[in-house]
């Protein structure tokens, strides 16, 4: 008898659930918004967005306007560009954005909590 109110519980919270109207995302990808006040004053956004579970993927993002982000870090802002992070190379040492592209500059070093501190260098904007 416990086993089957255990299991019409379980069973509600699913159903209620699905009717959710928040995105299933399963794993949230984190935004970072990476200050440039030479890049803002131009109307330009650039943002650090990373991705995945256990083996995380990094990218750098720019959007002309300022886009705004659901709870999965999904936006509908078209990006100008992204720049996927090569950890195998390095460490990002310098962005730099030319013609509405970013093209990144490495050092040697592994990833840490330093990809969203940059050197960020405007290139014919």
């Amino acid at each position: 008898m416990i086993l089957k109110k255990i299991f019409v519980l379980v069973m509600l919270g699913f159903a209620i659930s699905a009717c959710s109207k928040k995105p299933d995302c399963m794993v949230a990808d984190s935004i970072q918004e990476i200050g440039n006040e030479s890049l803002n004053n131009k109307g330009l956004h650039l943002y650090l967005r990373t991705s995945g579970f256990s083996e995380k993927e990094h990218f750098y993002e720019l959007f002309r306007g300022a886009p705004s982000f659901d709870e999965c870090g999904i936006t509908t802002t078209d990006t100008l560009s992204q720049a996927h992070v090569d950890t195998s190379i390095g460490i990002p040492e310098k962005l730099i954005i030319k013609k509405n592209k970013i093209e990144i500059e490495y050092k040697p070093g592994e990833i840490g909590n330093q990809l969203g501190s940059v050197i960020v260098v405007l290139d014919n904007i």
